[in-house]
């Protein structure tokens, strides 16, 4: 498992690197206008799911170990199809409302949002297949030439055109990922003989799967709206700052999706074969203790280069505060939060994901209103994240202790 966690975390960490070498090459705007676009396609591509893809992170580690890979297989291809149509289907509708006088947004952004939800959407859905799998050097080549592409092609446009560039690079380097996923998956889900299972029936009437997009649909203004929120209530600059600042927690999330990644599917299999847990290297309680060390030192790190010469200059840049890379220190500390959530989903529990994600977007939106009202400083916003995230995993802790 550390040697998966570590290779793993290298790949996911070019993203990290993207997106701090587009804050040093691009002007303040154009960073914050590219992370707010960012979010509102990542945001979309989960409206439009519907549910179908949140149904395939329980549904296809189950079929794989019923040995109906190929049903797997042939219900992804489906799924994409209808991603696709939605997807366009949206963008288009889009465009038509933007040639109307009162609407104010340029077609090219419509473009590009399009074209990234649509990257995200089958990222996602490729996700899913990579995980039921039983290779992790399979998902570890995926995930390195996927954050490679993007990260390749994002930054040399980013840094060159500004946020078009950097969005359309995002979509190239994803769109060769996804070719590189088709070209791959086939061989993986290849099955000499379809074994009939009673399995497949109880997978496919499970409907927790729309409790846990309602729930995901809930949390993602957190992560995929907070920056377009900054920016039209104070200022693409301070939406800028707060990307910024926000790449602490996004680093630690980096080793939260590893971890997982690698447990999630292997807690829910388990429990549906009624199998003996895992190793005390993947108990929550590890985890979590593992996440707390990791955000501490990013935090130091932060704070250390912060008073660097030449290092400091993206500090200075975006005038960013020690209060706030103490703030996103302690939001780093919660990513773990998604773990409690697989231990959870593997027990059919997505009704209590489904009230402490509704809890969480509740508190978020009261302290973003209120941070945007009176044009607050970035650690207020911060601190209602914070608060927000951590009022998540206090219910979610508390119904993992109760059914898990």
């Amino acid at each position: 498992m550390t040697k998966f966690i570590f290779l793993m975390l290298l790949a996911s960490g070019l993203g990290f690197v993207k997106f701090l070498g587009l804050a040093y090459a691009m002007p303040v705007y154009e960073y914050g206008r590219y992370v707010a676009y960012f979010g509102v396609a990542t945001f979309a591509s989960m409206i439009l799911s519907f549910g179908i893809t949140e149904k395939t992170i329980k549904d296809y580690p189950r079929l794989w170990v019923s040995e109906r890979r190929t049903y797997v297989l042939a219900d992804a291809v489906r799924i994409g199809c209808v991603l696709i149509l939605r997807c366009l289907s949206v963008g288009l509708l889009a465009l038509v409302i933007t040639s109307l006088d009162s609407i104010s947004i340029e077609p090219k952004i419509v473009l590009f949002v399009t074209g990234l939800a649509l990257c995200t959407s089958l990222l996602a859905l490729t996700g899913s297949l990579y995980r039921a799998a039983n290779s992790q050097k399979a998902l570890q080549n995926f995930s390195f030439l996927r954050s490679s592409f993007v990260a390749v092609f994002s930054f040399s446009a980013g840094a060159a055109i500004g946020w078009e560039g950097a969005i359309g690079g995002d979509i190239v380097g994803n769109a060769m990922a996804i070719g590189y996923a088709m070209w791959k998956l086939p061989k993986m889900y290849k099955q000499e003989e379809a074994v009939e299972v009673d399995n497949v029936t109880i997978a496919s009437s499970d409907k927790g799967h729309y409790k846990l997009y309602l729930a995901n649909l809930s949390l993602a203004p957190q992560s995929m709206l907070d920056r377009m929120w900054i920016s039209h209530a104070i200022g693409s600059g301070m939406a800028g700052a707060y990307g910024v600042v926000m790449l602490i927690p996004q680093a630690a999330q980096l080793l939260a999706n590893v971890i997982v990644q690698y447990i999630g599917p292997l807690v829910i299999k388990l429990v549906h074969l009624k199998q003996a847990s895992i190793s005390r290297q993947s108990s929550i309680a590890f985890n979590v203790i593992l996440m707390i060390a990791f955000s501490l030192v990013l935090t130091l790190f932060a704070l250390v280069a912060k008073q660097l010469p030449y290092i400091n200059y993206i500090f200075e840049k975006y005038e960013i505060s020690n209060l706030s890379i103490l703030i996103v220190g302690i939001i780093a500390c919660g990513q773990i939060y998604g773990l409690i959530e697989f231990h959870l989903i593997a027990h059919n529990r997505e009704q209590d994901v489904l009230i402490a994600s509704l809890v969480s977007s509740l508190l978020f939106i009261a302290s973003f209103s209120c941070a945007a009202m009176i044009e607050a400083d970035i650690e207020w916003f911060l601190a209602g994240i914070g608060a927000a995230r951590w009022g998540q995993i206090w219910l979610l802790k508390r119904a993992y202790l109760r059914y898990a």
